[in-house]
């Protein structure tokens, strides 16, 4: 009676692998275990430094956002005590402030 080989499929990034089992060795088999174990955590570590580099990338972004809206807010407040400042001198200039009493 002769051996059927046995097919396993194995689904990695969209690409799909059949690989032939018949008469391999079990050494063998065990090697492409490990390879595919060290392939799987390869990605995970990749996917894990990707997430880490977005976390990061968006923590930057929210703290340069956050420091642009104060820049904003700081710009307005002294353009607004300038303008102030600016009519408050006038007044005085005038005389308008003395002629109030």
């Amino acid at each position: 009676m002769a051996q059927k080989p046995v097919s396993l499929t194995k689904c990695h990034s969209g690409k799909v692998t059949v690989l032939r089992l018949a008469s391999m060795p079990l050494s063998m088999l065990q090697a492409l275990q490990r390879r595919q174990q060290q392939e799987e955590m390869k990605i995970r570590k990749e996917l894990e430094a990707q997430r880490r580099r977005d976390v990061e990338k968006r923590k930057a972004d929210e703290k340069e956002r956050k420091k642009q809206e104060m820049e904003a807010i700081l710009l307005k407040q002294s353009q607004c005590f300038s303008e102030n400042h600016k009519v408050a001198v006038s007044r005085e200039m005038r005389g308008g402030l003395k002629n109030h009493y």
